[in-house]
């Protein structure tokens, strides 16, 4: 939406303002043409007619058009931004509502109150749009820029390096380039500011998140939030050194200039964030240990594998799916452990994948098979099923159960009807709830997410491109 020469750039407003009314067009058809999951979705959902016009690459226009994010002109073209769209929204929302019809529960609400008759009782808001800025190549949301030199981490842990091509392209063209600068800025948490071999103004221009102060966070999103019907995405990103006082202030300034949400992060508060300048510190400092006895014990070795070996394998009904144990036997008595649950890669395909392998190694170095029942058995996890009668606390205990079985410990029979088990042991869902549940899961797992939250160990679920936990708040993203 930018136009103009190097120097002399603006926004196409006229661009602008045809894509705003193509897309609150669009926007509107969306809500008929969807298909609703829940009739009451549907009927509320039409009732208001919300739609959530908003914006993405704000701080690269800034970029473009040579205005500092953290600045009173930068803070004005947010302003003059957002209530350009706010306005030519509500414009074609209103042109709907002619030809259209108003939104159904239109009478009796603030619009009907005022004499404007809408088509949508929300047009605006700004959200995020974390993937999608990645796909389109530019900033998020309202957002700054988060560094003009950053790793992404992504599925697995895979770290994906950015590097903003358009301060490279403005370092050559005004003749500050160097070879060793992307090293420079790297080294300076991936900022600009502060560089000598950058000049002054376009150490100002290229604003990058922590850049900006908290103030000039809570101030821009302030400024997008006087023309949006909704509330504002906007994170107030704070150094590794903020104090409890810093957070107060963001959140005090946020409350008197009306904004209708605030989101602080504190760089480094979480051991794995999303986004990190330079290479995320996953290696911490290893435990040194000291030996005090004067003689160390021989060390066990666990006995080879040979070639061909026999076992059974077990389906056992967890409260994360069917976990599938396979249990092999050698001369000497058990030998190994393989366990399987959902599809590789994901949390708890991995954890079993890693515990099995112990268990094994276990069994090969000859330590007595009670013991290693007696270790697992009885592990609570917050999801408990029922097996053929018996109640799975967990997939160690699943496990442990399954080693039992084989060696002819315990029965198995079926006890019908199966249900499944709260913390407190009462009996809470029929076995075709149990069914529904486990599938729940198994989605979850086949998305290679853990099902329990890191926080509070309750069900995570699926929403909006992100993995939530609606019982403390934790969150992926």
């Amino acid at each position: 939406m930018v136009h103009g020469k190097d120097g002399r750039r603006t926004v196409d407003w006229k661009k602008l303002e045809t894509s705003i009314r193509a897309t609150v067009h669009m926007l509107d058809n969306v809500i008929d043409m969807n298909a609703y999951p829940v009739k009451e979705i549907e009927e509320m959902t039409k009732a208001t007619r919300k739609v959530g016009l908003g914006v993405m690459g704000f701080a690269r226009m800034l970029f473009m058009l040579e205005v500092a994010y953290d600045s009173p002109e930068g803070i004005e073209w947010g302003r003059k931004l957002m209530k350009f769209i706010h306005e030519t929204g509500y414009d074609e929302s209103q042109k709907l509502a002619a030809e259209r019809g108003t939104y159904p529960a239109w009478e009796g609400s603030r619009h009907w109150e005022k004499g404007i008759r809408m088509r949508n009782s929300y047009v605006t808001t700004v959200a995020p749009t974390g993937t999608l800025s990645m796909i389109a190549d530019t900033s998020g949301g309202c957002e700054p820029e988060f560094s003009l030199l950053w790793y992404k981490r992504v599925m697995e842990g895979e770290e994906l390096p950015y590097f903003l091509e358009y301060f490279e392209e403005v370092a050559r063209r005004e003749g500050f380039w160097r070879q060793d600068l992307v090293q420079k800025i790297l080294e300076n948490h991936g900022s600009a500011r502060g560089l000598a071999d950058v000049p002054e103004k376009w150490q100002r221009v290229f604003a990058v998140a922590h850049d900006v102060a908290p103030e000039w966070h809570v101030r821009m999103q302030a400024a997008f939030q006087d023309y949006c019907d909704a509330a504002v995405s906007k994170t107030i990103n704070l150094p590794r050194e903020a104090t409890v006082e810093d957070v107060k202030q963001a959140y005090l300034l946020a409350y008197e200039l009306k904004c209708k949400g605030i989101t602080v992060y504190r760089d480094g508060s979480r051991e794995d964030q999303v986004m990190n300048v330079g290479v995320a510190e996953t290696e911490k400092p290893k435990e040194v240990r000291v030996a005090v006895a004067a003689e160390a014990a021989a060390p066990v070795r666990p006995r080879a594998r040979p070639d061909v070996i026999t076992g059974r394998t077990q389906k056992i009904l967890t409260g994360y799916g069917a976990l599938y144990v396979t249990v092999n036997e050698d001369d000497r008595g058990l030998f190994e452990v393989f366990a399987q649950i959902g599809r590789g890669g994901g949390y708890t395909a991995s954890f079993t994948e890693g515990l099995a392998r112990l268990v094994s190694l276990c069994l090969r170095s000859g330590l007595p098979v009670d013991e290693i029942i007696d270790q697992l058995e009885g592990i609570r996890s917050p999801r408990i099923a029922v097996d053929h009668g018996e109640r799975i606390y967990s997939i160690p205990d699943a496990i442990a159960k399954a080693m039992k079985r084989h060696i002819g410990m315990q029965k198995t029979g079926v006890v019908p009807p199966v249900e499944t088990f709260d913390e407190l042991g009462g009996a809470v869902e029929t076995d075709v709830e149990l069914e529904k549940e486990s599938r729940d899961v198994e989605e979850m797992l086949k998305k290679g997410l853990n099902p329990e939250c890191p926080e509070c160990g309750k069900q995570l679920v699926y929403e909006e491109g992100c993995v939530k936990c609606h019982s403390c708040g934790y969150s992926e993203c």
